[in-house]
């Protein structure tokens, strides 16, 4: 959105309640920019480059990978508001609801990031913080300490810039700017999102967690999804059914698992023989795992390549496919 490069820093630190906007924001996680230069400094980083709008909540986007929205105006400060007798604790319970809404906004997005390839961790209420929007540029400037607080995920380009660190590393993932216009349709993660609420964090949990080599959480993350899935289609194929008592007996879940739906859903055509083998391999290494079994990455690949089976088919169009950190 073309800012100043002669922009101060120093005033993201000021505490002149008349210089900022409130937002609130995260970062993906491994941090990572947007750019089509090749020249990544702490002048373009915190600067706004595109927005989305995601369940009519404009998230906005900063070349260094910051996701941020504005606050509703309820909202307290809590930098602007002085709080009153006994107001502490409502005022905490309000940003706390308020993250929890965040936490979905910024899932969807950072779904559909995964899905074009660019990976990142969920996000979640903890990963929120206090930022200012300045202009084109915005930072996150605060970080609410708990018995674990991750500041490499909420402040530390702020601490980056008081430090005048000039330049990030390279260990600073770069990506071109396409990718955000590709992902600002949100055309998968729609179809991800109906599959049931928790959808979208699931399937960024399970790239991520895949990507980390973290076998365990990647599988079960990658299960869930795949039987939020076959929920999804047992239930259009019950719909067809005629005979109410028929659907009533078939809509029992005691009777009719994962398996047997599955097993029935390819039977009757709705899955296909390559996304049904590769599901029945996922759903043994679950239940293998539930069952004391040792997790191996063979086994996790599994789930998470039927995860992708599914996803393609859910999307109806090719996904990112998810791959292991490899020394």
């Amino acid at each position: 959105m073309g800012g100043s490069l002669l922009f101060r820093h120093d005033r993201f630190l000021t505490r002149q309640a008349s210089d900022w906007e409130t937002i609130y924001g995260t970062y993906l996680y491994p941090l990572r920019a947007f750019d089509d230069d090749g020249q990544i400094s702490l002048d373009y980083l915190i600067e706004i480059i595109y927005k989305v709008v995601v369940d009519d909540t404009e998230v906005m986007i900063t070349r260094g990978g910051g996701l941020f929205i504005r606050p509703p105006q309820y909202l307290p400060d809590l930098y602007r508001d002085v709080p009153g007798p006994g107001s502490a604790l409502r005022r905490g319970e309000a940003v706390a609801k308020f993250k929890e809404r965040a936490t979905d906004t910024f899932n969807k997005l950072v779904c559909e990031l995964t899905l074009h390839g660019v990976v990142s961790e969920p996000a979640s209420p903890a990963l929120i913080g206090y930022g200012k929007l300045i202009e084109d540029r915005a930072l996150i400037v605060s970080a609410e300490v708990g018995r674990e607080t991750y500041f490499d995920r909420l402040t530390l380009t702020s601490i980056a810039l008081q430090h005048k660190v000039a330049n990030f590393p390279g260990w600073l993932n770069v990506h071109p700017q396409q990718i955000l216009r590709d992902a600002a349709g949100l055309n998968c993660v729609n179809s991800v999102a109906r599959l049931a609420p928790a959808a979208s964090a699931l399937v960024a949990g399970a790239y991520a967690a895949y990507s980390r080599r973290q076998l365990a959480e990647a599988l079960i993350d990658a299960w869930i999804v795949i039987e939020q899935f076959l929920d999804q289609a047992w239930k259009e194929y019950v719909a067809g059914i005629t005979l109410r008592k028929r659907q009533e007996k078939l809509q029992d879940p005691r009777t009719y698992s994962a398996a047997v739906r599955a097993e029935i859903l390819h039977t009757v055509g709705k899955l296909s023989e390559p996304l049904y083998t590769s599901i029945e391999k996922a759903r043994k290494h679950r239940n293998d795992l539930a069952h004391g079994a040792r997790i191996s990455l063979s086994n996790t690949r599994d789930a998470v390549n039927a995860l992708h089976s599914v996803l393609e088919r859910v999307c109806n169009r090719t996904v990112a496919h998810p791959a292991p950190w490899v020394p």
